[in-house]
Order: structure tokens, then C-alpha cells, then sequence
């Protein structure tokens, strides 16, 4: 258990940011090691020569000529994908933990000195208040003898405040997916061809997932139902299970066996979740964000709840109940 707790404990428990919890800090980590060290199962046996399979289905509907570049395509998409997941957990999971860590060991010195309420609550103090908070010095919130905003140490009255307003209780939702018209992406000719095609290929998936606001909106009965969603298909399947709504760090604790998760968006954090969970759907995302099976439904979070049964389709794209839990 040790080890266990030396290599994954400090990996953030639900995203990328200095105020979501590591997985020691969580109370359920010790019963959560099942699914951090290494199954004698193999859930996926079987799976690659469905894959090649279904590779080699898609390819006979290309020309000939476009047989090879098919599978140069497919090759930097098995690498290159893997690759970005293995990256998350064991660097940006870690390195933002590890970062955590050092700001809660700050942050309790200067609740002992009656600085701040609370450890966490320097989490939310941006750099040069964090800084100046430490070394309690006014002059740390100036730089190369330029002042940089206003010139003021937040008090521990204005930390609890963010602390509680933006990370307890603010909704995502009222969170805009733009400030003003996006921009176009850049021209992606002056990249190399097979950097260009994996730079295409993520573009494309983003604005289908993330901007395609039209798809949901032309379908007025699934958007007035509260018993169906409709997203984009991110993996082939069929299942169904009890509903576990994950709207804050805390929550990824209680996925059980089986579950379906519900959330706004996952980051490689829910990596280590992925053995315990029939399904995940997401209000955001694209075809190559973390999250399987169905992303972009934007209503999921509101539609439905912890316990609630649903049915999750790639084949249609939508997520439907099959019961309400009483």
C-alpha cells in the first residue's frame, strides 16, 4: 500500500488544477487500490483482432491507392493517442499533484499563523498574491518595478470567498464555450503530412464535439425530453447502468462496479476509473477527448442522477432511461 501511495497518491483526483485533491487526501483511497495497481484480468483480450477487423472493413471502402496512407494514419493514431493518456497520468497528474502539495504545506503554516483560514485556501490565490502571502511582503506583487494589477494582499476573508464561490459552488454551465467569434485554426500546410493529417483529424473532432451546437438543436424532441440525450459517438457500444454523476473533484470516489458516468468533461485523471465503469457521458468533448462511448450531449448533467438507470448506444449516439431511481 505504500508503494501504491508513493507512485499514485499524488495524482490530482479530477483534473489539472492546483484546488482539486489528490487521491491520498480522498478518505476512500485505500479501498480505491484495486483499480490502481496492475488486474491479473484481461478485459480487453480479444479486442485487437476486432479491431483489425473493423480497420480493414473501412479500408476496403478507400481506394487502392489510399490503402497505405490508411494504415500510416491509423499507426500515429495508436501511438500517438496512447502516448498523450500515458503523459497525463505520469506527468501532468503528478507534476500538478506534487505542485498541490508544496501550496497545502504553505498554506498550513500560514493557517497556523492565523494568516488564512484554510490550507486550501491559498490553492486559489493567483501566483504573485501566493507569493507575497508566503513571504509577507507587499513588494512581491511587483515585478521589474512594474506594478502587476492592484497592489493588494487578499485577505483571508477574499480567499474563502473564491474558495466557496468558484470552486464549491460555481456551475460549469453558466461557463460560456467562447469569448466572442473563435477563431479560425491555424493554416496547418507549413506542418509536415503526417503531423497535418493528426492536426486535421483533432481539429475536426473538436468542432464536431465541442462547437457543433446545431446537431443537438435541429432534434426539438430529444432537446425537450428529459429522459434522452443525444451526443457524439467517441467509441462503439452498447451497455446499461446505474447513473454516477460526477460534478466535483470528490465525486469520482463514489464510482462502483458497473457504474455509468455522468459529467461535464473528463481529463486523464478518470484514467485510473476506466475498470470500474460500464460507460462515461459527457456535456463536452469531442471524438478524441478522454471520455469513451458518448461525448458532446451538453444536457447530460441536467437530464439525469445518481441511481437513475440509463442505456448508453453509440450505434444512435444517444443515452436514454430506462428507469428513474425512486
Amino acid at each position: 500500500m505504500r508503494q501504491v501511495k508513493i507512485k499514485y497518491g499524488w495524482r490530482l483526483a479530477g483534473g489539472y488544477d492546483l484546488v482539486v485533491p489528490a487521491m491520498v487526501e480522498t478518505p476512500e483511497f485505500p479501498s480505491k487500490r484495486s483499480i490502481l495497481v496492475p488486474r491479473k484480468t484481461q478485459p480487453c483480450k480479444g479486442w485487437s483482432g476486432k479491431v483489425r477487423k473493423l480497420a480493414d472493413e473501412w479500408k476496403r471502402t478507400l481506394p487502392e491507392e489510399k490503402h497505405e496512407e490508411f494504415e500510416e494514419i491509423l499507426d500515429v493514431g495508436r501511438r500517438l493517442f496512447r502516448m498523450r493518456d500515458e503523459r497525463g497520468l505520469a506527468t501532468d497528474l503528478s507534476g500538478v499533484g506534487l505542485c498541490r502539495r508544496g501550496m497545502l504545506e504553505g498554506g498550513r503554516r500560514l493557517a497556523d499563523q492565523g494568516v488564512i483560514y484554510r490550507p486550501e485556501h491559498l490553492c486559489v490565490a493567483v501566483k504573485l498574491e501566493a507569493i507575497a502571502l508566503l513571504r509577507g511582503d507587499l513588494g512581491s506583487l511587483v515585478q521589474k518595478g512594474a506594478q502587476i494589477g492592484p497592489v493588494e494582499i487578499p485577505t483571508s476573508h477574499e480567499l474563502e470567498r473564491r474558495f466557496e464561490y468558484y470552486i464549491a459552488t460555481a456551475d460549469p454551465n453558466f461557463i460560456p464555450r467562447a469569448l466572442g467569434t473563435p477563431p479560425p485554426p491555424p493554416d496547418p500546410m507549413a506542418l509536415p503530412p503526417n503531423i497535418r493529417r493528426s492536426m486535421g483529424a483533432i481539429h475536426t473532432a473538436l468542432l464536431r464535439g465541442l462547437w457543433d451546437e446545431g446537431q443537438a438543436a435541429a432534434e426539438d424532441d430529444i432537446l425537450a425530453s428529459d429522459d434522452i440525450v443525444k451526443g457524439v459517438p467517441a467509441s462503439m457500444g452498447r451497455t446499461e447502468g446505474p447513473v454516477c454523476l460526477i460534478t466535483k473533484e470528490g465525486d469520482l470516489q463514489k464510482v462502483q462496479q458497473g457504474d455509468i458516468i455522468v459529467t461535464y468533461s473528463c481529463s486523464a485523471s478518470f484514467n485510473v476509473l476506466i475498470g470500474l465503469c460500464s460507460g462515461i457521458c459527457t456535456d463536452y468533448g469531442g471524438m478524441l477527448s478522454h471520455a469513451a462511448i458518448v461525448v458532446g450531449t451538453q444536457h447530460a448533467t441536467k437530464k439525469f442522477k445518481d441511481g437513475d438507470i440509463v442505456r448508453i448506444d453509440s450505434s444512435t449516439s444517444k443515452v436514454s432511461l430506462v428507469s428513474r431511481k425512486e
